[in-house]
């Protein structure tokens, strides 16, 4: 279990200033202010000029860096989520083109075995789009 404090934290009731989360494995377990209980002894990691905000899910992409997800490579596949991964994407739906029923097949298949792995890293493959 750790603590870390940011200048910023963003709650469903709105931006809480500053910040601290209570966290547990992978798990977040508590959100507030520097009033929020913790217990002692825990280390604590210092983010100044930070926010914490919630991850992001892309309900609609296609590709990126330099990929698409019609490639229907697990490379290129993993290049795409490690791209959205970086910059604050929890969790996807990659998205298919308009193609032939044999590509969209394989790209759907592709899909499938990765969302099957254990890639770390990688956000979340909710299905596809």
């Amino acid at each position: 279990m750790f603590v870390i404090e940011v200048d910023r934290a963003l709650t469903p009731q709105g931006w809480v200033t500053p910040g601290r989360l209570l966290v547990e494995g992978e798990r977040i377990l508590a959100v507030g202010d520097r009033r929020l209980p913790i217990p002692e002894g825990i280390v604590h990691y210092g983010f100044a000029g930070t926010s914490a905000v919630p991850g992001f899910i892309d309900l609609h992409q296609h590709g990126g860096g330099g990929h698409d997800v019609m490639e229907a490579t697990p490379e290129a596949l993993e290049a795409i989520g490690t791209l959205h991964a970086a910059h604050g994407t929890t969790a996807w739906l990659p998205t298919t083109l308009t193609e032939s029923p044999q590509c969209i097949a394989k790209a759907l298949a592709n899909v499938a075995k990765l969302r099957e792995s254990d890639r770390a890293g990688m956000p979340e493959i909710l299905g596809v789009h």
